[in-house]
């Protein structure tokens, strides 16, 4: 499945879900009549918000179609030098434990705009990681930024997870 995938009447293709995501076998329960989800990444069930339903259809499709191994994966990761507030979305992680992407989710009426961006850079500002990713589930946003041009450059779709380690290796992504 490609990042952005639309439709006849070039609107993004949604499933079933309401994501342009792949279904998964979704484990909701209730509890005190608020739905929770079970997060594979952090083996606990999670509160089931707009946003956390688009993280959990993401990571399924990163885990599953793309290859990506659910230990390299965290989920709101306290920033480094902040208390409770500053948590990031989720986090690859790399050989030794390196961030090679900050991935940023929105419910899926939040549009991807410069101030998602704003947030995802003044995270990356602690991580500096080599790729970034903003996401409401129905369109899929991935920069590779380069700091030594000191640019960003955006990519086709999201890599799978072998394309990402040829890609901070300084391999680079063929698309």
């Amino acid at each position: 499945m490609k990042s952005n995938e639309y439709n006849e009447n070039k609107e993004p293709f949604l499933n079933e879900n309401g994501l342009c995501l792949p279904s998964f076998a979704v484990k909701v329960s209730m509890h005190n009549d608020t739905p929770f989800i079970y997060d594979e990444v952090r083996c606990k069930e999670v509160a089931l918000t707009p946003e956390e339903w688009v993280r959990q259809h993401f990571l399924h499709w990163m885990m599953g179609d793309l290859g990506y191994p659910r230990i390299a994966l965290s989920n709101e990761a306290i920033l480094p030098g902040t208390k409770r507030r500053g948590r990031t979305d989720t986090i690859v992680f790399g050989t030794g434990g390196v961030v090679w992407m900050i991935i940023e989710f929105k419910a899926p009426d939040v549009s991807i705009t410069e101030k998602v961006w704003d947030q995802l850079l003044s995270y990356n500002l602690r991580y500096q990681a080599p790729l970034l990713v903003a996401s409401n589930g129905r369109s899929i946003i991935v920069a590779q930024v380069d700091y030594e041009v000191g640019k960003a450059s955006f990519l086709k779709e999201m890599p799978h997870w072998h394309e990402l380690k040829k890609l901070v290796s300084g391999g680079g992504i063929s698309m």
